[in-house]
Formats: C-alpha cells, structure tokens, sequence
C-alpha cells in the first residue's frame, strides 16, 4: 500500500490542486453522502459504493459523468471507499515530521486512511483528509490500493496511467498544508 504522501501526491499531483480533477468538488465526480449520484438514488437509498472507474466522462445509464482521475491517471481517489495507507497515524506527523519522503511513524496504534467515501459528507471528500482506523477494522466504505516502488532510469517517461511508478525518494510533504 502507498504511505499517506504517495497517496496525497497520486491524488493531487504536483501543482497544489485540491481534488484529483482541479480545485473544486464535483458530484459528476465523486461518489460521496449526498451527491446524488447513482448509488444514492438506486437500491431503496441505500449507499453504495461505485464501480472502479464510473467516473471516467461516460454516460452511464442516463448519468452524464465527468472525468475524475488524477493527473497521474488514478480514479477515485476520493469519495468511493476510504483507502487504507501503509502509516501509522499520528495526528501531527506531518508538522513534525520530514519533508522529503514521509513514512509516517514507526509505530502507533492505528494506521490512516485517506480520501473520503460514500458515507461521508463533502467536507470529508478531499485529498488533504485524514482519517484513521484500527489495522483489524472491516467496514464497507474501506478499501485499498495497490503501489510499488520503481526503480526509473534516466530518460523514462511517465506516462498518464501509471502512477505507481511514482518513485518514493521524490515525495515532498507540504509542511502546514494538511489538515484534519
């Protein structure tokens, strides 16, 4: 699983974004409490999550979506389900800590989880959110996403989609710009 900065930076790239797709939250975005979207209307208004990707600029079904990936090509980085990290949190490690390559501490009691779900409200729903959780803890608006290290030689080109070929050694954490 990616730390919380390797999360934060395939969600908002490198530009000071705020959401994956620019500065503001959108509905025909994100799948969140009250958006409105498909999963809130279907199933008796019963919450759910959305299919990986639904938010790729397709109409589905009569729902005209917008395109909600990353600049790195990562979809739902927020709404959705949170996203388990590989830190364990601390509520001001990222004031504290180092600026190049934060792991997170060395040892806690829960780890964090990053990017909202479709449980909570929009306040919730941002890149900069962060929340924790028991490493045993099951729920439905909790999920994860897969990240490796990768090693990239001179002359290698990013490409859109593939974000975890993200190398950790660049990460800078933005000291004061998280917040709870």
């Amino acid at each position: 699983m990616p730390t919380e900065a390797e999360w934060e930076r395939a969600a908002r790239c490198d530009d000071g974004r705020k959401y994956p797709w620019g500065d503001g939250l959108d509905a025909f975005r994100a799948n969140y409490f009250q958006s409105d979207d498909p999963f809130e209307r279907g199933f008796g208004a019963i919450l759910s999550t959305n299919p990986v990707g639904f938010f790729d600029g397709s109409n589905r079904d009569g729902y005209q979506t917008r395109d909600g990936a990353s600049p790195f090509g990562a979809y739902d980085m927020v709404g959705n389900v949170f996203e388990w990290t590989n830190d364990w949190y601390h509520p001001s490690y990222y004031a504290v800590g180092p600026d190049i390559n934060p792991q997170g501490p060395e040892e806690g009691v829960v780890k964090a989880v990053r990017g909202g779900s479709y449980a909570v409200d929009a306040s919730h729903v941002r890149p900069t959110y962060r929340a924790r959780d028991a490493p045993d803890f099951k729920g439905p608006d909790v999920g994860f996403r897969c990240a490796a290290s990768a090693a990239l030689g001179t002359g290698t080109v990013l490409r859109h989609k593939t974000w975890g070929a993200i190398k950790r050694a660049s990460l800078v954490w933005p000291k004061g710009g998280n917040n709870e």
